[in-house]
């Protein structure tokens, strides 16, 4: 069954895909083959199979090649493409959005906070990011904060069929809420997941 998780950064659409589909994931594999995965998309301590992750960086594509991608698919899959969904997946797509208006901040804050490690390793900074997601050259994270939270509640409104509330996130209640939604059968592992990205992202205090 094609499902389409579509969310904006921040959200853990990375974390929902590992908990929800194990297949969705590799082992990740420590040096001298590390390189080999430099880019790619990580759920927890796990690589997301490049085929379930490929539309994060759709700007790469053009549509014809998005629609032969997704015409192809049979599983679930995640993605940025909040356009292209609304326009020809609207059916197949769910979008992770946060009723806790108390969590958004944090949610930026960690969006922030990963493209931030990602563009100094590259010797880049931080403003190349901020200027695609806000419009404008931000350096200063409570700023960015600030633009993007805005931004967020504005897109939680487009109206997409089915929505995921994330709005329990750092609580144990979260995993029972994503088994439930999205009929993971294998909840032992949903849950191993989770409790790995928590110890992992606890500096973030989400509750």
């Amino acid at each position: 069954m094609k499902r389409i998780i579509l969310f904006q950064g921040g959200y853990c659409g990375d974390l929902l895909l590992g908990m929800i589909d194990k297949d969705a994931l590799e082992p990740l594999l420590l040096s001298p083959f590390k390189k080999l995965f430099k880019g790619r998309a990580t759920s927890v301590n796990y690589i997301i199979k490049r085929n379930r992750a490929e539309m994060k960086k759709y700007y790469n594509y053009t549509d014809k090649e998005k629609k032969n991608y997704y015409n192809n698919i049979n599983n679930t899959i995640i993605t940025h493409d909040t356009d292209f969904c609304l326009e020809y997946e609207k059916e197949n797509t769910i979008q992770i959005i946060c009723s806790n208006d108390s969590l958004l901040s944090i949610i930026a804050k960690r969006d922030y906070t990963i493209h931030k490690f990602e563009k100094e390793s590259k010797g880049e900074s931080i403003e190349s990011f901020t200027r695609s997601v806000v419009g404008s050259d931000i350096s200063d994270v409570n700023e960015y904060i600030n633009n993007y939270s805005e931004s967020l509640v504005g897109w939680q409104q487009i109206p997409f069929l089915y929505k995921f509330d994330i709005k329990n996130i750092g609580t144990e209640k979260f995993t029972s809420d994503v088994c439930d939604y999205f009929q993971v059968k294998d909840t032992k592992w949903a849950k191993k997941i989770y409790g790995k990205w928590l110890e992992k992202e606890k500096f973030l205090k989400f509750q």
